[in-house]
Formats: C-alpha cells, structure tokens, sequence
C-alpha cells in the first residue's frame, strides 16, 4: 500500500489532473431540467406550496446564483468539490473501519475511481454521493466513539440527506442509513438511561426531517406512476421482470430482496464500526429495483469494501 507520504502527493496529482480536466472543458456538468425550468422561483413560495423538487431546488442554488454568468460551469465546480470530499470522506471511513494508521494513504485509492466514474456521468447523482459518505462517516465517528455534539450530528445528517435528495432512490437510501444510525445509537445505549432521552430526541428528529422530505418526494413519484406499485419498477431493475406478469414480478422483488437481506448478513463488515456501509448497499440494491438511479449510490460503499479487500 502507499506510504503516508507518497499517498498525499499521489492524491495532489490525481486532484491536479481532475481539476485540469474540468477546467480545459473536456468535461462540464451540466444543472438538469427539473432546476433550470424553476430558475427565479422565491424560497418562500417554494417551500410553502410542498412543491416535490424543493429540496433539489435547496441543494442548487449555489450553482443557479450564477444564473446570468454561467450556471453550468458553477455546478460543474460544484460537483469537483464533492468528488474530492466524497473521497476524503471514504478514505476517513476505511481508516477507522479498516483499521489504517491514517486516512492518507486511502485518499487516491478512494478518489480515482471516483472522478473516473464521475467523468461518465451527467452529474446528478455526485451530490448524492457525497451526502451518502457523509452520513456513513458521521455514523462511523460516532460508533467509534469520536467526541461529537449530537447538535452537529443533525445537522451533518441534514446536508447528507440534502445531498442524498437529487433522488426519491438515493433520498431512501439515505433516509435508511440516518435510521440504522440512530437505532444503533439507542442499542448501545440500552444501559445508559441518561444516554437515552438525547438519542430519543435526536431519533424524533431525524424521523420527522426525513419523514417530510419523504412525503414530498416519494409523493411526486406515487403521482407519476398514477398509485401503480407495479409500474414503479418500469423505472429500475424491475422492469425486467414487469412483461412476465404481475405474480412474476411480486416474486422477483420478493427473491431479490431476500437475496439481498442474505448478502448483508453474510458478508462481514470490516470491523463493527461499518456495518452501516453494508446497509447503503443493502437498501440501494433492493430500492434499485425501482430506479437505476438507486442502484448506482452504492458505488462509493462499494469502492469502499473494494479498497479494504484488495489493498489493505
């Protein structure tokens, strides 16, 4: 494995090359319609009227700010940021999990396939990314028992869950880890009365941020698809399933999830510490069913496993 050293100067030169690549225009991301067609919209009438994409709106207004310079070019600074702190944070975690002196010598390992990746898509689920790594890397601080005001950790968990709301597939996926976090918190702390009534409030918290962002969001989904549960799998991996017929398909789903629940419980975390790793995969692979989308936010848990196992 890279030294500590020759990591840190091997993760400049990767940030330098990605940076160059961005900056020359070789690639640009590119704001989506659903914020563009909403550009001018006030944050008052947005967020009383429920509309279902306020939280997309939220996330990118910094980019839309520049709306009479370039937009595009301020999300595609944008979305380097995010590759580069999804990395940190992945190198973070697989420091604490994998049990790595420190996290420098993780940081290219985690942030090439990263930016490679990145460089395939359009750009809308690399926010999603880093809100994921986000919320895996507060649960993994705050399992390894890593001083931090419970005040902080909403509000880590908020912008994770921002992050996480390009989409209804990631948005789950991340309300899941936010829910494994806090129940994991009320466990430990089963012979801690004291430690309870915080966590409680905490977990009322969180259950109510994420509750209302799920109405908003699962609720544009449910009006597209016209109350059809079926025709939700049109939009991800159950759409081959859908021309065998609906029993068909409820069995697939059923077989698949099943499949799924089986892998979380027989791979092994890399320490106790990341078993919430394990849940982003877990959730992204049953909810990819109905959006490929979903399917694709487990990539950075995936590169994270995939580093431990090869180049630890």
């Amino acid at each position: 494995m890279l030294s500590v050293l020759t990591g840190r100067w091997a993760f400049a030169v990767a940030v330098g090359w990605y940076a160059v690549v961005l900056a020359l225009g070789l690639k640009r991301f590119l704001v989506w319609d659903q914020i563009t067609t909403l550009e001018g919209a006030g944050a008052w009438s947005m967020l009383s009227s429920g509309h279902p994409h306020t939280l997309r709106w939220l996330l990118m207004q910094p980019a839309m700010a520049f709306g009479d310079w370039d937009p595009h070019l301020a999300f595609t600074v944008m979305c380097f940021a995010y590759v580069v702190g999804t990395a940190l944070l992945l190198a973070q975690i697989g420091a604490i999990t994998g049990r790595v002196a420190s996290a420098a010598a993780l940081r290219v390992w985690m942030f090439v396939p990263l930016a490679v990746l990145s460089l395939t898509m359009n750009g809308r689920l690399v926010p999603a990314f880093f809100g994921i790594a986000l919320l895996v890397a507060l649960h993994v601080d705050r399992a390894a028992g890593m001083p931090r005001r419970w005040g902080w950790l909403l509000a880590g968990q908020a912008v994770g869950l921002l992050c996480c709301a390009v989409s209804s597939g990631s948005f789950a996926v991340g309300a899941m880890a936010v829910g494994w976090s806090w129940a994991t918190a009320l466990a430990a702390a089963h012979r801690d009365p004291t430690r309870r009534i915080p966590l409680l409030i905490g977990l009322a918290a969180a259950v109510v941020v994420a509750g209302g962002a799920s109405v908003l969001l699962f609720g544009k989904a449910w009006r597209y698809f016209h109350g059809d549960p079926l025709a939700v799998l049109n939009h991800g991996l159950g759409a081959y399933l859908l021309p065998h017929g609906s029993v068909i398909a409820v069995l697939g789903v059923m077989v698949w999830t099943s499949l799924a629940t089986l892998w979380w419980w027989r791979w092994p975390a890399p320490d106790r510490h990341g078993s919430q790793v394990r849940v982003v995969i877990w959730a992204s692979l049953v909810f990819g069913l109905f959006g490929y989308a979903t399917l694709v936010t487990a990539i950075p848990a995936v590169i994270l496993l995939g580093v431990l196992a090869t180049v630890l």
